[in-house]
């Protein structure tokens, strides 16, 4: 419930463009839950890590957003920003 109503709030925001800022385990579950299937199939491995591991301190995603979905797979796009492989972006798991 508290995710849509995250959602709703960028889907009505004025700008075209929202930068959220957010303790890791908000993004895990925006991450893990709410993918689209063609993303998933796309990059399985990414979208794995990206719904179970948390994110490094201070770590970049980005995420597209297409409102013209269902609210539960909307994310059509994940790319951590500023690393080398996508995946050093997350914790290892148990961290």
């Amino acid at each position: 419930m508290r995710l849509n109503e995250l959602l709703n709030a960028v889907k009505f925001a004025e700008a075209s463009t929202v930068v959220l800022v957010s303790h890791s385990n908000l993004l895990r579950a925006l991450m893990g839950r709410r993918l689209h299937p063609s993303l998933r199939d796309e990059k399985p491995a990414l979208t794995q890590i990206a719904g179970a591991q948390k994110l490094k301190n201070c770590a970049i995603v980005r995420l597209e957003l297409d409102f013209t979905q269902d609210l539960s797979n909307g994310v059509m796009a994940l790319e951590p920003m500023f690393v080398d492989q996508p995946e050093a972006a997350f914790l290892p798991p148990g961290k």
